[in-house]
């Protein structure tokens, strides 16, 4: 007796129902609700105590700006990035203190990311829910609101990872070479401004081999290839430090791993999966909290709503209960953790 598993494609494809104005403009406003409280979280705590290894982060950006030299120990591009917007926007002159100054462009970063977080979920055929709830998970909770505040080159590499596998992630095999190269720079960006990003790579290289296009996959890899090759000796391989993760949010630390393991069973999650647990294999936290999210969110959103096939039969949603007594029991933890 045949058995289709979670993780095969589909046999049939289902196009999703076109959305009516009113579910846009819903689904548009509870995104900028949600990106805005993100923000306001973050602007909130810019005078907050330092994190370790902030301190130095903004001596380095100090450095280069008023010496126009780049600090031993750092990595060229994140310093120029966060010099740039410094200097252009007069950040140091508007705030107290040098911190909530470089902290600035990290909510901006945050803001970056959210909306990319949605984009990403909806490109990946996730529901609106779903795409919702992962943003509104990165927008509350203690591990990302510290993780994303904390003036560190992943927060940036994760504005730009985010970016390029939105436009890596398409159901469509044919179309114009603009985005593919728009996301080869932007991945080469990511992983220049934090080479931990390199964990990402496979979830890209598995997006361009999956549409079966071998030789536009070759001349983009090459692409990657040479970029990373030249600018890869300005880059710093020191990892950041930063607080421990697990213990400001053991909830959201558990569950996004259990998340990543799972989701290597949907055709739909697995190449995002695949990434996140090798950004959780380097240390790299930093990174891995907003695709996480995805992935948890994801993971309820299929286990809710999976049909499995035996035979001739149809099993209708047999995961169902399980997934929804699991999420439940993860949102009352994560209620006990955030709010008290």
């Amino acid at each position: 007796m045949a058995t289709e598993r979670w993780s095969t494609r589909p046999r049939t494809v289902v196009l999703p129902r076109p959305a009516t104005p009113r579910a846009t403009l819903i689904a548009r406003g509870s995104l900028l609700g949600l990106v805005g409280l993100a923000a306001a979280i973050r602007v909130a705590a810019l005078d907050g105590p330092a994190q370790l290894g902030e301190i130095g982060h903004v001596f380095q950006v100090h450095t280069l700006r008023s010496l126009d030299t780049v600090p031993s120990g750092a990595s060229t591009l994140a310093l120029l990035q966060l010099a740039v917007y410094t200097t252009a926007t007069g950040a140091f002159g508007r705030h107290d203190t040098g911190l909530a100054a470089v902290r600035e462009p990290m909510v901006l970063a945050a803001v970056a990311v959210g909306v990319g977080i949605w984009w990403m979920a909806r490109r990946m055929g996730l529901s609106r829910w779903t795409a919702g709830a992962a943003v509104g998970l990165v927008a509350v909770s203690p591990l990302a609101v510290a993780a994303q505040l904390g003036v560190r080159p992943e927060n940036l590499a994760a504005a730009w990872a985010v970016a390029a596998l939105v436009l890596f992630w398409t159901p469509h095999r044919h179309r114009t070479l603009a985005p593919d190269l728009w996301a080869t720079a932007f991945l080469v960006i990511a992983v220049l401004t934090a080479p931990v990003a390199m964990a990402l790579v496979p979830t890209a290289a598995w997006l361009m081999w999956r549409r079966r296009r071998r030789r536009l996959s070759l001349m983009v890899g090459s692409l990657f290839a040479l970029g990373v090759g030249i600018g890869w000796p300005s880059t710093s391989l020191r990892p950041t430090p930063g607080p421990d993760w697990l213990a400001l949010d053991p909830v959201l630390a558990a569950a996004g791993v259990f998340a990543a393991v799972a989701a290597l069973f949907s055709f739909r999650l697995r190449p995002l999966a695949v990434g996140v647990l090798g950004l959780m294999a380097v240390g790299a936290a930093v990174l891995a909290v907003p695709f996480a999210a995805i992935l948890l969110a994801g993971t309820i959103e299929r286990g809710l709503t999976h049909q499995a096939r035996t035979g001739r039969h149809t099993l209708v949603h047999p995961y169902r209960t399980p997934t929804a007594a699991l999420a439940g029991t993860v949102l009352l933890a994560a209620m006990g953790v955030w709010v008290l």
